[in-house]
């Protein structure tokens, strides 16, 4: 006969994160900006991340697409000294 009511819980576990990127510093990110506008897209992506194929290498492009309206600001924490995490 099944027990009416609330079922037992052992313990409280987080759910692990899905989220892999790492971190990017501002330097690098300059960077790749400047390829990107000397060489283009693909170049970048081809020289920087070499071993990416496919659906990764499609979310990349996303990601260095998501930097460039903010090249202004990233150029200019760089030109301070800021380049480091």
């Amino acid at each position: 006969m099944a027990r009416g009511g609330r079922t037992n819980i052992k313990g409280f576990k987080k759910v692990a994160s899905l989220k892999i990127r790492v971190a990017v510093s501002n330097q690098k990110k300059h960077d790749i900006l400047r390829h990107i506008a000397d060489r283009g897209l693909a170049s970048a992506v081809d020289t920087y991340f070499p071993s990416l194929k496919g659906d990764k290498r499609k979310q990349k492009n996303r990601q260095l697409l998501r930097w460039m309206p903010h090249k202004a600001a990233i150029a200019k924490r760089v030109g301070e000294g800021d380049g480091a995490l």
